[in-house]
């Protein structure tokens, strides 16, 4: 009630979604059901349990070498899928707002051994 008073944006969504980046090139990715992580939100695996979505964010953080700072957010579920309920959020969905850099074939090699 404190944060309807304040002017406080509070989220509406239902599930939660993990996302992170990649450590190779730094693109938001969402975790799959199977721990994989894909490229667009409407394949991300959503959970509406807060202790499953805790469990997922632990997972996903022994996943140094693929992404880094992993974390949840909450969405609704659409008829194609997860979809944010905040700016952030749905931004990151579209893709970088500034070019990515390519991916260092040095570095994927020195991450794959």
């Amino acid at each position: 009630m404190l944060g309807h008073l304040l002017g406080v944006a509070r989220s509406r969504g239902t599930h939660f979604v993990i996302t992170a980046n990649r450590t190779d090139d730094g693109s938001a990715v969402y975790m799959r059901i199977d721990g994989s992580w894909a490229p667009r939100l409407r394949e991300a695996w959503a959970t509406a349990s807060d202790a499953v979505r805790d469990a997922a964010v632990a997972r996903a953080r022994t996943q140094e070498r693929v992404v880094c700072d992993p974390y949840s957010f909450k969405v609704v579920i659409g008829p194609e899928g997860p979809r944010a309920t905040n700016v952030r959020e749905q931004i990151r969905g579209v893709g970088p707002t500034s070019p990515l850099r390519r991916p260092d074939p040095a570095l994927a090699t020195r991450l794959s051994a």
